[in-house]
């Protein structure tokens, strides 16, 4: 799983979200939850080794920030592999 956005540093499930009204403004994202590790052969996101057909994982802010009034638009992307 990854995010359509801007890398945040060279973790892989870290982002920048710009806003939509002002590109000026900007919101830094991790995601991940318990079971998951940074994609770090690809560079894409996250990933999860399990048989389950559904996995949930989180979009939190990262760190402490201001952030401006703006709509953030998340668009997410991922690949399901059976192995």
């Amino acid at each position: 799983m990854w995010l359509d956005a801007e890398r945040n540093g060279d973790a892989p499930n870290r982002y920048v979200l710009t806003g939509k009204n002002s590109r000026q403004h900007k919101l830094y994202v991790i995601i991940g939850q318990e079971g998951w590790v940074p994609d770090t052969k690809d560079g894409l996101g996250i990933i999860k080794y399990t048989r389950k057909g559904q996995e949930q994982f989180d979009i939190v802010a990262n760190g402490n920030q201001s952030v401006p009034i703006d709509t953030y638009v998340i668009t997410i992307q991922g690949r399901y592999l059976n192995r």
